[in-house]
């Protein structure tokens, strides 16, 4: 993904606008569940040591070192998940509830768009 400052406005816009649609689609079920700032800052650790370990993965070639870093991802979810049973069920939980309104969304068209502008460079 580029810096913010290399979009031009109008693709900013859109990304912006695709955020907006996401969250208003998904912020119920994420604040009502994850508002503590503590487990917050827990999941979002997680969240970012994942980013970390996949950023990796997309810029390696080697089959041996990506197979080494998928073992490295699991092991840091089951690591969460040892030391955070309550917020790991919690996330499962919340995924479960994100699937299941963007199955019976009438807008889970909306999400994609949404997704898509956000993803594209």
């Amino acid at each position: 993904m580029k810096n913010i400052e290399d979009y031009k406005e109008d693709e900013l816009l859109n990304k912006i606008t695709g955020l907006y649609h996401i969250v208003t689609a998904l912020a119920p079920i994420l604040i009502k569940k994850f508002w503590n700032p503590i487990k917050l800052t827990k999941i979002a650790t997680l969240g970012l040591q994942l980013k970390k370990i996949l950023a990796q993965f997309d810029a390696t070639q080697s089959q041996r070192e990506k197979i080494d870093l998928g073992i490295l991802a699991l092991q840091r979810i089951l690591q969460f998940r040892k030391e955070n049973p309550e917020q790991f069920n919690e996330i499962i939980d919340s995924l479960d509830e994100i699937v299941q309104q963007y199955q019976l969304d009438s807008n889970a068209t909306n999400i994609k768009n949404a997704i898509d502008a956000i993803l594209k460079d």
